[in-house]
This record gives C-alpha cells, structure tokens and sequence, in this order.
C-alpha cells in the first residue's frame, strides 16, 4: 500500500479528474444555437502498477489530438521506495511524448512531502497492438465512433536522484490507442426535470431481482448522490463523481448478480452497497466496461437472504456544459 502524501493525493486527483474526462470529453463544446459538430480525435494512454525490490509505483499517461484545437496530454509518476527512510517521489509534465507506437519522456522528480527537487525520471517505452476493435459509445451529448487497439509494452522507468535509483520494468502496464471520431448532438442541451422519482433516496430502493428488466427517467433525480462510489487505482481509492441517482434493492442468492445499464442514453456509473449498524458500505461501482463503452455492468458476489442497495446514475461532468452537472436521461437497466 502506498503513502498517501498530500503531494500525492494531488496525482490522485489530476487521475480520477482524467478519469472522469475520458468518460465526458467526446464531443466539442458547442454554443447553444450551434449546429452539430464532429470531432476526429486521435491518442494513446498508458498506466502501470510498477513494483521493484527497492520500490513501487504508479504511472499514468494520456495524449488526444482532438481537430477542435482542445488537445491535451500529461505523464504522472509516483514512487514510493520500500525503505521507510527514503522519501517518496512525484513528478509528471504536460505534452509528453505519448503516441500510439510508444512513449519517451523525461522530467523532474519532487520529494512526494515536501516538493521540493531531488531528482529525474526517464521513461521509454515501445507500444506493439496485438489486437484492435471497433466500438461504438453512446453519451448523453455524443455519439462516438471508433477503432480502439490494445498494446502490448516494453520498455523502462528510470528514477535518479542524487543518492538514489530506481528501475521498473513496464512490461506489466496497460496501454491503447485510438482514432475515433466523435460527433456531438442535442445542440440546445437536454434538460434535466421531471417528476422526482420514486426510489430517488436508498430508504425508498425499487426492489429488483435476477430476471428484472425496466426503463426508468432519471432527469428529476436529486442533483448529488446519496454515498459515494469508490475506485481503486494501484492500491489507492478515490471518489468518482456520480449524481441524478436512482437506488434499487436486491435479496442475495449466494451467486454473483449482475446489473447491467446497457442501452441507456447517458454515461452511467453503478455502484453496490451493502449495509450494518454503521450504515451503507460501499462494495464495487463501475463506469464504463472493459472496453469503454460508456454503460458498464457490475457483478458482486452475494450471500443468500442479505439485502444489497445499487445506486446508478451519471457521470459527474459534461462537456460544453455545466462541469459540475451529473449526466441523465432514459436508464435501461437489466439484472442477472
């Protein structure tokens, strides 16, 4: 388990805000008359949970060359060395070197405490695909299209300070590429509203069991959500925006259930809780799937007799729009 620095809650931060990014920024932002517009948009993203005998670490890099002139990329890497005498290190840089054949880049490296320089990093890093597929992603302000490819990795991370040195092999890490284009719509902005639903609160949950299938509005939701959905990235566990949230119960059967959201019109995010004297505890919440389409299910595993809440609304952040607002619309939800 990794420290937690201020320094580094800061990189955990700037993580999940990409995280949720990624699942908002498909489409350019567009005046409230303007027409429809479509946005070809090209990249590349990497992430690692890297471990050595002398350290461990997580790095995270993402590039997208967007043809409406909102391109962005940035490198993070954390390093937090076995010996609790040795500082934890942070660095990153904006517009790396970051492309769908490979990533090379070198910056600065902080003490993780204090901020203050203690060294560099290099990374260098080859990308091979080894597999390529066409998806089609539907958001509540979008529609993109595209050819996603997984990549292989091999390369190094090398951190020097001036007393020490850490190397990490990438070959474990994650990376893909893609070219999509991404064409926005509803010009004027849907808006939310509506009659407040029913099982707008977990005490007022619609019970559901495997073999439920329903379609429900959630625009005249509550804005925020009522308990937080947890992710965890390389050991640490941040808070992923979620809100206009609706709550459904469900019995355990001793097997694993499965809520599916697939078929909606929005980005979704689910998220299961169990519950005790203590009050509602989170289990698992997912957004997108396993290969980023904007619906993703969840399966957690269940005890018999034991009451389960899931709680699914919108990603927090719309692009062109309020940053603040959770996305909404017409949730088509499936359990098994």
């Amino acid at each position: 388990m990794f420290r937690h620095s201020p320094m580094h809650q800061i990189g955990i931060a700037r993580f999940a805000a990409a995280f949720a990014l990624l699942a908002t920024l498909v489409a350019p932002g567009v005046a409230a008359a303007a027409p429809s517009q479509i946005v070809k948009v090209v990249g590349a993203d990497i992430q690692c949970t890297l471990a050595s005998a002398r350290a461990a670490g997580s790095l995270f890099a993402i590039a997208r060359d967007r043809s409406d002139g909102t391109s962005f990329a940035f490198i993070d890497l954390f390093v937090d060395p076995t010996d609790p005498a040795a500082p934890a290190l942070s660095g990153g840089l904006d517009d790396p070197a970051l492309t769908s054949t490979g990533v090379h880049s070198t910056f600065n490296m902080a003490n993780d405490d204090t901020g203050d320089l203690l060294g560099s990093a290099s990374v260098s890093a080859t990308f091979t695909r080894t597999g390529s597929y066409r998806v089609r992603r539907v958001y509540q302000n979008a529609v993109q299209n595209g050819i996603f490819e997984n990549l292989s990795v091999t390369g190094t991370i090398t951190v020097t300070t001036a007393t020490l040195s850490y190397t990490f092999d990438m070959s474990g890490c994650d990376a893909t590429g893609q070219s999509r284009m991404d064409r926005s719509h509803h010009p004027n902005g849907p808006k939310p509203g509506g009659t407040t639903p029913a099982n707008d609160l977990p005490a007022a949950a619609t019970p559901v069991a495997a073999g439920t299938k329903l379609q429900q509005w959630t625009g005249g939701a509550a804005l925020g959500s009522e308990a937080p959905c947890l992710m965890d990235f390389g050991g640490d566990i941040f808070d992923f925006g979620l809100g206009r949230t609706v709550w459904f119960s469900i019995q355990g059967t001793g097997r694993p259930i499965t809520v599916d959201p697939s078929g909606s019109d929005f980005d979704t995010v689910v998220a299961t809780y169990g519950s005790s004297a203590a009050g509602i505890e989170p289990i698992g919440c997912v957004d997108d799937d396993a290969i980023h389409q904007a619906q993703g299910s969840l399966t957690f595993d269940t005890t018999a007799g034991v009451t389960y809440l899931v709680q699914v609304g919108g990603v927090v952040g719309v692009f062109g729009g309020d940053p603040d607002a959770p996305q909404w619309g017409r949730l088509r939800l499936h359990v098994s």
